[in-house]
């Protein structure tokens, strides 16, 4: 199935508009960075590089911006010479959901995510309880839905348990912070 990634924009019609900070959705970003950072501890080497969406990018060759997704974890090695961010590819990606942004993280970065050849996409919806976990399957995805009481384990992390419960928290990480 092909979607035609429309990227959002900002544009003179936003000027001034306030741009709130949202910590449950940091919260729940920095629970995932730790998570992975305990492996890479434990597991030296499997992780190459670990990276938020300040320290990476994935470049879409097709679209006029990138993506800087909330987590991003590689796992083979830095490629050397010009056009890095086209052609290092993360292993696994996360996204938190913001609200009103279902279609887009749930419809079209997993396209996109799944089109640039990552192996493995987390969504975690904090309003709904659960992670929506991609894994790659040939050309497309295999779709995988936990719920807070639930486990995922990956293949490309052996040994690494993300608890969907606690990495949504039950500090109020559902509810909007204004």
């Amino acid at each position: 199935m092909s979607i035609a990634a429309r990227p959002a924009t900002i544009g003179p019609d936003d000027h001034g508009r306030a741009m709130a900070l949202d910590l449950p959705h940091g919260m729940i970003v920095w629970r995932v960075a730790r998570l992975f950072g305990r492996y890479a501890d434990a597991h030296p080497g499997v992780i190459r590089y670990q990276a938020g969406g300040g320290e990476c990018r994935i470049r879409m060759p097709w679209m006029a911006s990138d993506r800087h997704p909330d987590q991003a974890v590689y796992l083979t090695p830095k490629p050397q010479g010009p056009g890095l961010w086209a052609r290092w590819v993360p292993g696994i990606v996360v996204e938190v959901l913001s609200r009103r942004g279902e279609h887009r993280d749930l419809v079209l970065k997993r396209e996109e995510y799944r089109q640039m050849g990552v192996s493995e996409y987390w969504v975690l919806d904090r309003y709904a309880r659960r992670m929506h976990v991609d894994r790659r399957a040939g050309e497309g995805w295999e779709e995988l839905i936990l719920g807070e009481g639930e486990v995922h384990r990956t293949d490309l992390l052996p040994g690494l348990e993300a608890r969907v419960g606690e990495l949504l928290g039950d500090d109020g990480t559902n509810e909007e912070d204004e």
